[in-house]
Parts: C-alpha cells; sequence; structure tokens
C-alpha cells in the first residue's frame, strides 16, 4: 500500500465555514458568536480547573501539617503514657467536660472486633435457613492449611 493511500485512510474531514458552505450571513455570524463563547467557555474550564488544582494542593498541604501536629502529640504524649508509646492507634480529643482525651484502639480490641464480627456472621450463616441447604464445604479456613487442599468426599 503506498503511503498515499495510508494517509487517506486516515485523514479527517474538514468543512470550513465560509460564504460557499453557508450562505447565509446571518447563520455564520450565529456560528462565530458561538465558536467564541465556546472559546471563553473552555478557557474558564481551563482556569478552574488549575485553581481547583492549587486548591487540592493546598487542602494536601493542610492534612499533612494536621497529621505532623497529630502525631508530635502523640510522640510526647508517650512520654507520660507508656500504653500511648506501645500502640499505634489514637484518637485524640476534648471530652464533653473540654478534658484533652487520647482513646486508644489496641491491637487485643481490634483483634476482639474482628473475632465478634466473625462469630456475628457465623449465626447470621447458621440462621439463614435449612441447614441441609447450606454448602459450608470450603466456607472456613482450617487450622492445617494441608486440610484446605482436600477435597470434600463424595457420597
Amino acid at each position: 500500500m503506498s503511503t498515499n493511500k495510508v494517509r487517506r485512510a486516515f485523514r479527517t474531514t474538514k468543512i470550513k465555514v465560509t460564504s460557499e458552505t453557508v450562505p447565509s450571513s446571518e447563520q455564520r455570524d450565529q456560528l462565530e458568536g458561538l465558536f467564541m463563547t465556546m472559546e471563553a467557555a473552555k478557557t474558564d474550564a481551563v482556569s478552574a480547573e488549575r485553581q481547583a488544582g492549587i486548591a487540592i494542593a493546598k487542602s494536601k498541604t493542610k492534612l499533612a501539617a494536621a497529621q505532623t501536629a497529630e502525631l508530635e502529640f502523640l510522640i510526647k504524649a508517650s512520654d507520660n503514657f507508656s500504653q500511648v508509646a506501645g500502640d499505634r492507634m489514637w484518637i485524640v480529643y476534648r471530652d464533653s467536660e473540654g478534658k484533652l482525651t487520647l482513646e486508644g484502639f489496641t491491637e487485643r480490641l481490634l483483634r476482639n472486633n474482628l473475632r465478634a464480627q466473625q462469630e456475628m456472621l457465623g449465626n447470621q450463616i447458621a440462621n439463614s435457613g435449612d441447614e441441609e441447604e447450606i454448602d459450608r464445604s470450603g466456607l472456613y479456613e482450617a487450622d492445617d492449611p494441608e486440610a484446605d487442599n482436600d477435597s470434600p468426599s463424595e457420597e
């Protein structure tokens, strides 16, 4: 295939607004006006997008400063409270009496929450219908990884 044929295969169609293609000067003027409106709107959109980008960047900067301040607070609190030094998840706030309060989410608490969720889910599954209709094979992970690879016996 010649280079010319390839170029023609991917060439766009161009229509120019001229007195030959749009005989009515009123319609050409309308198209010109709409084009100017479109160009102004595109310029405004680019400007707004850039302003939004600046706002997002500033927001991220403020968020980083807030996170830094919170971490500095927790580092200082670690000097006074060994539990703050040892557990990583703390929420700092003022309570209803106005006292600074550090509320810790210890690993033990998180494990117990996960266990409670597992138990609730197990109870929901157990109570979801006729026991014989529910196929629980492969639902739970076994303590022995080799047991997970065993396929249930077919009877």
